[in-house]
């Protein structure tokens, strides 16, 4: 690690049960290449596996690493804000357990953090037997200003599964500063959508932003693993009122970029939830196919009945594309619970 000059930058790892993954997520980090110093901050939340041991191993060999342990298992929205709480950078950047950066991923963000608040760039995502580059549908570098944001955000209630660049909290560059003065956090009642929940809330307080395309954050998904994005739309009854919560700060967001510029809105926001259930209906009907159980029919049954989605169906739009992906959605979700009934009923 070279340091000495430059912004500090503070790497908050939330872990549970990342053993295996911990130590070169953490490596990663402080053997970035740049003229920055750098401090990782690792929040064990109360691993049960040998998470604890490899940290005290690391701490023993490295500089710059803090850990803190959580005497009870609170969730990834409390394990980042217990890292916010005592960073020290003058940004920070957020890193799950199972994920790592390239080496020069710093060296290249770096020369931006001098004149935008917000950096975001693009992410490889790395499955058992494949590398895909996501870019959330930008490419080179491209500030983000209000209008800029506003055109994006239109095109994210569209289409929220292809404009992408929102979603995530750990391939993104937030300044401290802006964090403590607005005492912004993650919501700690929600298990989903945290991070877009966090990214809106941030950039409702400052929208001088850039897109950087620098794939560079290796998100790994693993069918072994817990990785949220295959559980997304399974945390029961409740799950509908917590969906809408996280996403009100979409709402608040792009509410004030149209009032700033005076844009009639071009996309509602009941289409974007509605394609938002959508997603989350479809993940919830894979994993009823590959393991059919109540309690997962029990949970899709309750988001295509929620009273309180059902005023924004009524609002979905026909996106070219989307009706088909809706159906295959719909016909997929019939069949699933035909299939299921039919197994439950044999036992």
């Amino acid at each position: 690690m070279n340091c000495e000059t430059g912004p500090l930058i503070s790497v908050i790892i939330p872990a549970y049960n990342a053993e295996t993954t911990i130590i070169r997520s953490v490596r990663s980090a402080l053997n970035q290449k740049i003229n920055s110093s750098i401090e990782v901050i690792v929040v064990d939340d109360c691993s049960s596996d040998g998470t604890s041991e490899a940290l005290d191993g690391l701490l023993q060999s490295v500089r710059g690493l803090k850990v803190i342990h959580h005497e009870g298992n609170r969730g990834v929205a409390a394990a980042r804000n217990s890292g916010i709480a005592i960073a020290r950078g003058d940004w920070l950047v957020f890193l799950d357990a199972d994920d790592f950066l390239g080496d020069q991923y710093f060296c290249e963000v770096e020369p931006h953090l001098k004149n935008y608040n917000f950096v975001a760039t693009s992410y490889t995502e790395v499955r058992e037997s494949s590398f895909s580059e996501k870019s959330h549908k930008l490419s080179g570098i491209l500030p983000l200003g209000e209008r800029q944001l506003l055109t994006y955000m239109e095109n994210y209630f569209w289409e929220p599964y292809r404009y992408t660049l929102l979603i995530h909290c750990w391939n993104k560059f937030f300044r401290r500063d802006i964090i403590e003065a607005h005492q912004l956090r993650f919501d700690e009642r929600l298990s989903q959508l945290e991070d877009v929940n966090f990214v809106c809330s941030y950039l409702y307080k400052t929208r001088q932003g850039i897109f950087v395309d620098c794939p560079q954050v290796f998100h790994v998904i693993s069918k072994k693993g817990g990785n949220l994005s295959l559980v997304s739309g399974s945390g029961g009854l409740g799950a509908v009122s917590n969906f809408l919560i996280a996403l009100d700060s979409v709402r608040l967001l792009k509410e004030r970029l149209l009032a700033d510029y005076g844009w009639r809105e071009k996309v509602s926001f009941s289409h974007f939830i509605s394609s938002m259930a959508v997603i989350f209906c479809l993940r919830i009907a894979r994993r009823l196919r590959r393991r059919p159980n109540w309690i997962l029919l029990r949970q899709l049954y309750y988001w295509c009945s929620s009273n309180d989605l059902k005023g924004h169906f009524a609002l979905f739009r026909y996106v070219e594309g989307e009706s088909r992906y809706i159906h295959f959605t719909v016909q997929k979700t019939i069949s699933t619970l035909m299939f299921t009934s039919i197994l439950l009923s044999g036992r």
